[in-house]
Parts: C-alpha cells; structure tokens; sequence
C-alpha cells in the first residue's frame, strides 16, 4: 500500500499494515478504560444508613453519578455523565459499556458480581435533592 505524508511516498507491506492495525486496536482497547478513570477521578462518597440502608453514592458536585445497591450489587450509573460518554466518544454497544464498568470496578475494588446499569438524571434526583438539604 502507498501513502503519501507531506509530498513523500511511503510502501507499507501488508506486515507493517498488519502491525498498524493490531497497534491501533490496543490504543482503542485502552482509550475506554483511561476516560471511565477519568469521569471517575474527584468524586465524593455520600451514604445515608437510615434513608438509604443499601445504597453508596459517588456524587461530583451536586450530581449523582454512581449508585451502588450492597444488597442486590447493582451499580447504577448516570445516562448523562457517564453512560453516554462510550456511546458518543466511542461507539460502544449496551453489552460493551456493561462489560467495561464492570470489569474495571470489580478488578480495582477487588469484588465478583457487580452489575453496572445507566439510570436516568430524573430518577437520581430524589437521592440528589437529599443529599443536597443535608449540607
């Protein structure tokens, strides 16, 4: 294959293409995990055992972007700050993004059986708006 970069002809052999293509598909395999540590990075705790007895929220700012149910270990996580984020930067399908979060959380917490799930802004706001009153 011939390319041309700034006015010079470049020959690839199908080998060097190969290699190209094999180095790209790790960048992209990577690129996913280093953006959900990103989203993930300044995030604050929030629990209330008596209002929510199961429940550990990770707000930034005023914003619920995490739930973590302990009882049933559903991960619920924010449509709109985070979910969407694969969807729209990386193209990645409902089964993709699941399998990401949850691998990513159960290798860094060290636990089994998490099962992450978006969840709509209006059905956090309830939880936001408490927590919100309570500062």
């Amino acid at each position: 294959m011939n390319i041309e970069v700034n006015g010079v002809s470049i020959t690839l052999t199908p080998k060097q293409l190969k290699h190209i293509d094999a180095e790209t598909e790790k960048l992209n395999k990577l690129a996913p995990k280093q953006r959900f540590w990103k989203l993930c990075k300044s995030l604050t705790l929030e629990a209330d055992r008596v209002k929510y007895p199961d429940y550990i929220f990770f707000f930034k700012g005023n914003n619920s972007w995490f739930e973590y149910n302990t009882k049933n270990k559903y991960l619920y996580c924010s449509y709109e700050f985070v979910w969407s984020v694969f969807e729209k930067e990386f193209g990645l399908k409902y089964d993709e993004i699941q399998l990401l979060i949850k691998t990513l959380v159960e290798e860094y917490f060290e636990c089994t059986d998490i099962t992450p799930f978006p969840i709509s802004t209006d059905m956090v706001e309830l939880a936001e708006e408490y927590f919100k009153r309570k500062e």
